[in-house]
């Protein structure tokens, strides 16, 4: 199977960066929206840091957009992209097993599509192009 992994790239880039705004700069609000009464400033500040990490990867993902991936090629993003959706994929079908919110489902099912992908983008060696 031959993904392009431009697309991916930019795709999860796109994903992470929106997530990492909107932890950044707006959890209060997303708290409210998920109808989190408790909000210590302990969590907000949580979530500004995972926002960080978030915008983080998502510049990550940005750069590394062009660069041949697959196999040992870009190997560092792969396996952390690759790690991050397939922990974070396992833990929302979990959380959406126990607690059936809507939007466990819908990051569930982007959070799996993108491990997919990046298993698949681990498991490929990249073809040369003539």
């Amino acid at each position: 199977m031959n993904i392009n992994t431009k697309y991916v790239m930019l795709s999860s880039s796109i994903f992470m960066g929106i997530i990492g705004l909107g932890l950044s700069f707006v959890p209060e609000e997303l708290l409210s929206v998920l109808e989190v009464t408790e909000i210590s400033r302990v969590l907000l500040v949580l979530l500004q840091i995972m926002g960080g990490l978030y915008f983080g990867f998502a510049y990550l993902n940005w750069a590394g957009r062009s660069a041949i991936m697959g196999g040992i090629y870009a190997f560092p993003i792969t396996i952390s992209n690759m790690s991050h959706f397939i922990i974070g994929a396992l833990s929302l079908i979990k959380a959406y097993i126990k607690q059936p919110d809507l939007i466990f489902l819908i990051l569930a099912i982007f959070y799996t599509i993108f491990a997919i992908l990046f298993a698949i983008i681990f498991r490929t060696h990249p073809q040369k192009t003539t």
